[in-house]
């Protein structure tokens, strides 16, 4: 008879965990995509501030207009762009370069440009690195004039090499991407 009365309390109980359970499960998916919908509402604020007659300043943060880049008939304007700098002597930054060139070529968006840019000095060990890297030459540029070209020194890359997403307008985004948020990304645009 005691036992009776406490199957009921027992069911309970493993009502109760079984729901802390899902509670959990949905903490843990939510909090994976806070922040892909972060960078969406900051992208989005980003955005509403840059329209308009509001005057840009040039510079690297999200909002700021991004400094020009000359390259062979390419142009910052006209499509949302992901640039991407690297060089060969720097493992880091060519890891992530095949990274993003990789997941890049697997969104394939007509209104979406990646400009990878290598500072590599020696032209040949660029070509060498594409072609060990299996990346796609399109996409590819090499600053031969490395850390003393214009573009070095306008990105401020002696900090370091890195990411930026730039939407039509030429106006940065976001910057330093890893491939999941730039997914995460191209799914709100």
């Amino acid at each position: 008879m005691n036992l009776n009365k406490k199957i009921p309390y027992i069911l309970k109980i493993r009502r109760l965990l079984c729901y802390a359970k899902v509670q959990c499960l949905l903490k843990q998916v939510f909090m994976k995509y806070v922040k892909s919908m972060l960078l969406f509402v900051i992208a989005s604020i980003s955005m509403a501030y840059t329209t308009g007659d509001a005057k840009i300043s040039k510079g690297l943060k999200p909002g700021d207009l991004a400094p020009e880049i000359h390259l062979q008939q390419l142009s910052l304007v006209g499509k949302y762009s992901f640039v991407q700098f690297w060089a060969a002597y720097d493992a880091t930054s060519r890891v992530n370069n095949v990274l993003m060139s990789n997941k890049f070529a697997k969104l394939n968006r007509d209104n979406f440009q990646m400009i990878s840019i290598s500072f590599d000095e020696k032209q040949s060990v660029f070509e060498e690195t594409i072609r060990t890297d299996n990346l796609d030459l399109s996409s590819q540029f090499n600053i031969p004039t490395g850390k003393k070209s214009e573009i070095f020194q306008d990105y401020r890359l002696n900090e370091g090499f890195r990411n930026l997403l730039i939407d039509p307008h030429g106006v940065i985004i976001a910057v330093d991407l890893s491939p999941v948020v730039l997914r995460n990304v191209f799914t709100f645009m």
